[in-house]
């Protein structure tokens, strides 16, 4: 028999496995989100479908606990069979512990990263540097990734760590665009507003200002400086902050899920550029929090300068 699998893969590190042929089907959980959840598949409409583990029954709900796999909807199917199905899935976060003890292990590898780039760019003025030369200056020194001391993959650049309470459900996995996409790209072909997605924070004013502003796309490009993807992770993003046009340069660690895609905006399929211009937004403001209310017309005066 030949199988087909299909696969939905969501955000937050939850995946969907549907493997099926002509007599059988195979629904998978795989749960690597720091969440439990529940998945209900609903065969209601079929005809000559059953549950093989829910004899008589229509509909099956099975619970996934954190970082585990369950595969125990299966399906058996009897000519003349018609298949349609329905399924809900829903995520009760773990508690914000145990979701730091996942973290864990990744906090020592960026601690040492931020580390070691704050000795390279203590006595480099990186921020008048271009892409190039900051890129030299890594080679020079050994180094693969650009890590922005300034506004590092930790904490204090997710909200203000000394009067602030951590404002998210979710702990922060800093993750590079390899890591939860493929191909990644700045721009894909043309730029539109529709691409633009909003995430887990509430900078929709901002978003709606950039929307705005992708109705003319080379408004859009004219702000950055690097318009192509670099595996460095170095890009330099021109804002018009207090009247005047500044260039802020961000490293490409993206806040995400645990080992999901981004927590906050996002653009379609592979870009980057909604990402990259948050980043540098959420940097002249001094934390991704400080972006969670504010005015629209702020926002287009800093990205358009007028």
């Amino acid at each position: 028999k030949m199988s087909t699998t299909k696969t939905i893969k969501y955000p937050s590190g939850l995946c969907i496995n549907r493997t099926f042929d002509d007599s059988s089907e195979t629904w998978a959980i795989d749960n690597q989100a720091l969440s439990i959840a529940e998945f209900t598949l609903d065969i209601g409409n079929s005809s000559n479908c059953t549950l093989d583990n829910a004899p008589g029954e229509t509909t099956q709900t099975v619970v996934v606990p954190s970082q585990q796999q369950n595969d125990e909807i299966h399906i058996t199917k009897t000519l003349p069979w018609s298949f349609s199905a329905r399924f809900s899935l829903s995520e009760t976060p773990l508690s914000l512990e145990e979701q730091k003890k996942a973290l864990d292990q990744f906090k020592v590898e960026w601690n040492e990263k931020v580390e070691a780039s704050e000795k390279i760019f203590k006595k480099i003025p990186y921020e008048v540097l271009t892409q190039q030369q900051i890129a030299d200056e890594m080679v020079k020194l050994g180094q693969n990734n650009f890590i922005d001391p300034h506004f590092p993959p930790r904490d204090t650049s997710l909200y203000n760590v000394v009067e602030d309470q951590y404002p998210f459900n979710f702990v922060i996995h800093w993750r590079r665009p390899h890591e939860f996409m493929d191909n990644p790209v700045v721009f894909e072909d043309d730029i539109d507003p529709n691409d633009i997605r909003q995430g887990s924070l509430g900078d929709c004013w901002f978003l709606s200002a950039l929307s705005s502003l992708a109705e003319r796309p080379a408004m859009v490009r004219r702000l950055f400086v690097t318009q192509k993807y670099n595996k460095e992770g170095i890009y330099q993003i021109r804002m018009c902050k207090n009247g005047e046009w500044v260039i802020v340069t961000v490293d490409d660690y993206i806040p995400c899920r645990y080992k999901g895609g981004p927590m906050f905006s996002r653009g379609a399929g592979n870009e980057l550029w909604v990402m990259l211009v948050e980043k540098a937004y959420a940097k002249l403001h001094g934390s991704y929090q400080a972006l969670s209310a504010g005015f629209t017309k702020h926002a287009m005066v800093d990205l358009s300068g007028c």
